[in-house]
């Protein structure tokens, strides 16, 4: 009986933990190679490929990436900074 209490208690504090966690904004420098990154991209700016992404100004917070919209099936190269707000868009 000792050790299924244990065991809950445990389980319930890493649960917890976790969530704390996953609450926390992303500040890593890598997160513009991050699947989270290329969601933000296709959801909210329309893109259905993302490729090719790489720092135009880190010191700035800025990526550079290749994508292609739904919209008109062009691709464009995107300038976005480290939330992952489209800057500029260009066709590529």
């Amino acid at each position: 009986m000792l050790k299924k209490t244990f065991a809950a208690v445990l389980t319930t504090a890493v649960l917890l933990g976790s969530s704390v966690a996953m609450a926390q904004p992303n500040l890593d420098p890598n997160w513009a190679f991050s699947k989270e990154l290329v969601e933000v991209l296709k959801n909210k700016n329309g893109y259905t490929v993302i490729k090719k992404i790489e720092a135009e100004n880190p010191a700035n917070g800025l990526w550079k990436a290749e994508g292609i919209k739904a919209a008109d099936g062009v691709q464009y190269e995107i300038i976005f900074d480290s939330t992952g707000k489209v800057i500029s868009e260009k066709k590529d």
